[in-house]
């Protein structure tokens, strides 16, 4: 659904709502990253930090442009991208090393490479979910299933952020919304918000039983 544009001292800004919960769902992603950076989690920061890079930028390309594929929002894909790399690494540092975990991590190299290659080269959104598909729902998913069958603190957490982000994506592809004020890319911002409180709940966990 199209959110209506306002005008406010002779100046247009698009999408007003979208602005707002864009740069809420920023405020919230500096937040969790001031907490978990102080466990000393292994490239989880970084990834708090992609995700406030994110909605910064899609904040100013929503309310700058009607068309939805400019330069603000190509640099907001592109910190998505990173940041669920960032995520991907993350998680696969919180399993043993072994081939397998030099497996997933050149498999995350080779993914945020070709993605950020298709983004830069198409910049079309669906690159973004397809990337978030991979990096969050199979990498960061399946890897937090593994370490909750070892019983280790914090997946179930994390696990629970990776279902609420999946709620997100669904809610942007239908395109469910409140309102003509309050759209899909609204209702996405908060549920991300609240999924991401447990992707940091679940970190925080698994460092302070490690550091125990």
């Amino acid at each position: 659904m199209l959110q209506p544009s306002i005008t406010f001292s002779g100046f247009v800004i698009h999408e007003p709502v979208t602005v707002v919960t864009d740069l809420l769902l920023c405020a919230a992603c500096l937040y969790y990253y001031s907490i978990v950076r102080k466990s000393h989690a292994k490239y989880w920061p970084f990834f708090f930090v992609g995700m406030a890079l994110t909605p910064f930028f899609g904040a100013f390309g929503h309310a700058l442009y009607t068309d939805k594929n400019n330069i603000l929002q190509l640099i907001s894909r592109c910190w998505g991208i990173v940041s669920v790399f960032f995520a991907s690494l993350g998680s696969i540092a919180m399993l043993q090393k072994s081939s397998v975990t030099r497996f997933l991590n050149w498999f995350a190299v080779l993914q945020v490479l070709t993605a950020l290659g298709l983004i830069i080269w198409l910049n079309e959104f669906a690159i973004v979910k397809v990337n978030s598909t991979v990096g969050i729902f199979f990498l960061v998913g399946g890897t937090q299933i593994y370490l909750k069958s070892k019983s280790k603190p914090g997946s179930n957490f994390i696990l629970i952020g990776v279902g609420i982000n999946a709620l997100a994506g669904i809610v942007h592809n239908l395109e469910l919304s409140i309102s003509k004020w309050f759209n899909h890319n609204d209702l996405g911002h908060i549920i991300l918000i609240v999924g991401l409180y447990f992707f940091a709940k679940g970190v925080l966990l698994f460092q302070n039983s490690n550091h125990a």
